[in-house]
């Protein structure tokens, strides 16, 4: 699929167009199926009910790998619908019967068994293991009801019960059984996403059942995702269409509470018009208290809000919390409901996963010291997050990855069992950077380029991870970095990667060659306009560029320091003051006093005070004939130079009218004079 991609690159063919363009696909030995262009609710109802009653199987024969999809169910309708999907996809499913009346459809395809297992759906252990993956919650709503009432049809159940308190009256309920924990809370997920409120309820008891005429015991604890409220069971009626019916329930007459019951308040939120608001200013700070109403313990008294809503209820006295969402208008109340009622729930998931935040982590629990063994590290890091949401085992595969990279590039010795953080390693931690940053900055600095310049110094900060993102060039930029990277092509450290061998290879080079770029711009004093004209890179990410930058510069410093590269200590302190103050060299000097920085600095520059000594020997007055600088300023700035004030010239200085000094301007109005 990677080299269809790429292909589809090199033809300019986007992701759409290139999908459309494909009719079947196949395995090396499996017979073509028909992949929808894009994922429609027939393939995720197909997703659905295998989840809950089918699984795919893996097997190894002497031609190679074998999937094999099963669909189990005693409805002829979900047979049959699962049985017209798969020939709608192109496959030539069977069906059968057992003895005990279980009908099963069943299809061989190497192509769809690893796209569906794909949707949280294990090869082994199904029932336990099954989960719902996080991309699903983005998935639009049409195809997470469709996902949903497959669930429902194959081990879902409506179900209603006689209520004592009126002969019209019925607890109704939708329960969706499995072995799964996470695949019942994912599905808790998924119903909020719909705007459905559903519990999560375990169940210990040994389950009893009859298969094949045996008496099947499940030891293993059973989880329920159950709602009951009227409004969220035809809500799942409309956007979950199923197999299984499910009837259409109305509000109950008891007492006429249907009556009551509009279109708005069958949900379980509603809106309310706010006729007005008063602001009111408090003369001095006062504390303010939580008050709440005796009696009913609430936070509204005469249909006002006595406390900031948010929390999810006091212990003791609130079963839930509530909130209120105020919308100026229709299309902000629709946003609201989207963003914040139906939104999908926050997770917390560890950085850890990713392995560029791992990485300095181990490394430096062995050089502080935390962890001394191999085995230390594991007990360590078993105790994390990451432990608790992945498991000790792929934590351990990660660790024993990482370690032995930093065997492998002389960060850490290990004797025995015994690990030791090297000079390197704990410079390198001492740092905060990653040290896969620290060894393509330690290798650059090895293998010098042909001729070192600052563009040499930048680019090589550039191809470290602590820089990512890098800003991605345009299609218009292309044809220029690749003339610039022909021109400069000696001044780069390693080799330029060849753009027709290693097409990715190479547009991650320009991506770095951009960034350096841009970086040169800042410390040529381009302004940030000037930038986001010319690169098309906005201030937000320039200064977080320039900052990371600045940081790894430190870096590359203190790594040249230790392996004794001495020759570039001066160019790398002076490029680390320029990029800090965004100047040319020759403003370096000025902007070390405080309250100048590059723009007045180039403004004292260009009135002929160039050096710390020229500020010294000149008068106020002259000082604040330059723009920006007042009295006060140009008293700071020559005290700092070391140059003496007199009594007089501070007092003239001070009482001159706006017809003898300039009125200073603000920043933004300053050009740089070319």
């Amino acid at each position: 699929m990677s080299r269809v991609l790429s292909l589809g690159r090199l033809l300019g063919l986007g992701k759409t167009e290139l999908a459309s363009q494909i009719r079947l696909v196949k395995s090396k030995w499996g017979k073509p199926i028909r992949i929808p262009e894009t994922i429609n609710e027939d393939f995720m109802w197909l997703v659905g009910i295998i989840a809950s009653d089918g699984h795919i199987k893996k097997s190894q024969t002497i031609r190679g790998t074998y999937y094999h999809i099963r669909v189990f169910n005693k409805n002829r309708e979900i047979i049959e619908k699962a049985e017209s999907v798969l020939q709608r996809l192109g496959c030539h499913p069977q069906v059968t019967s057992r003895l005990d009346q279980q009908l099963i459809v069943e299809v061989g395809s190497n192509v769809l068994g690893p796209i569906i297992s794909q949707f949280g759906i294990p090869f082994r252990r199904k029932s336990l293991d099954v989960f719902v993956p996080d991309f699903l919650l983005r998935f639009p709503k049409p195809l997470i009801g469709a996902f949903l009432a497959g669930v429902f049809d194959g081990d879902g159940s409506y179900s209603e019960t006689k209520y004592p308190r009126g002969i019209n009256t019925k607890v109704r309920a939708i329960v969706i059984a499995t072995g799964s924990r996470r695949f019942a809370w994912g599905l808790h997920d998924l119903l909020l996403r719909l705007g459905i409120l559903s519990t999560v309820v375990k169940s210990d008891h040994v389950q009893e059942v009859m298969l094949n005429n045996r008496l099947a015991i499940f030891p293993n604890p059973v989880y329920r995702v159950t709602f009951r409220k009227i409004a969220d069971i035809r809500r799942f009626r409309d956007l979950a269409p199923s197999v299984k019916k499910i009837p259409k329930i109305d509000y109950s007459q008891y007492h006429n509470s249907h009556a009551y019951r509009t279109e708005e308040n069958r949900q379980p939120y509603s809106w309310v018009k706010v006729k007005g608001t008063v602001r009111k200013k408090l003369r001095s700070p006062i504390k303010v208290y939580n008050l709440s109403v005796s009696e009913t313990e609430t936070y509204l008294a005469s249909n006002f809000i006595v406390h900031n809503c948010g929390r999810a209820g006091r212990p003791k006295y609130d079963k839930f919390g509530e909130a209120l969402l105020i919308a100026r208008n229709p299309d902000e109340a629709e946003w609201l409901m989207e963003n914040y009622v139906l939104a999908q729930p926050e997770k917390l998931w560890s950085k850890l996963a990713a392995e560029r935040v791992l990485r300095p982590h181990v490394l430096s629990t062995v050089a502080a010291g935390y962890a001394h063994s191999e085995e230390g590290l594991y007990n360590f890091f078993g105790k994390t997050f990451y432990a608790h949401q992945y498991g000790p085992r792929l934590i351990r595969i990660k660790i024993g990855d990482i370690l032995q990279f930093l065997v492998k590039q002389k960060m850490v010795t290990m004797e025995g069992k015994d690990l030791e953080a090297s000079k390197f390693g704990k410079r390198v931690s001492e740092l905060y950077i990653d040290p896969m940053s620290a060894v393509i900055l330690r290798d650059g600095l090895n293998s010098r380029a042909k001729s070192m310049t600052d563009l040499s110094l930048l680019h090589l900060i550039c191809k470290t991870p602590d820089l990512a993102p890098r800003p991605r060039p345009r299609g218009s930029e292309i044809d220029k970095l690749i003339v610039t990277a022909e021109l400069h092509r000696n001044e780069f450290v390693g080799d330029v990667p060849d753009q027709f061998v290693d097409p990715l290879e190479y547009e991650n080079f320009l991506s770095e060659l951009k960034a350096s770029q841009v970086l040169l711009d800042w410390i040529d004093e381009q302004t940030e306009d000037q930038i986001l004209e010319t690169r098309k890179v906005e201030p937000g990410d320039l200064l977080r560029l320039v900052q990371g930058s600045e940081w790894l510069i430190l870096a590359t410093q203190e790594l040249g320091r230790l392996f004794g590269h001495k020759d570039l200590l001066a160019p790398l302190e002076m490029l680390k003051v320029r990029l800090a103050k965004g100047v040319r060299p020759e403003l370096v000097k000025l902007t070390s006093l405080e309250g100048v920085g590059r723009v007045r600095a180039r403004m004292l520059f260009d009135a002929g005070l160039k050096t710390i000594e020229d500020i010294k020997e000149r008068s106020l007055e002259q000082l604040t004939s330059i723009r920006t600088i007042g009295p006060s300023l140009a008293k700071k700035i020559k005290v700092q130079a070391g140059g003496l004030i007199k009594a007089d010239e501070w007092e003239k200085a001070k009482n001159a009218k706006p017809s003898e000094v300039e009125q200073q301007a603000i920043l933004t109005e300053y050009e740089d004079s070319e």
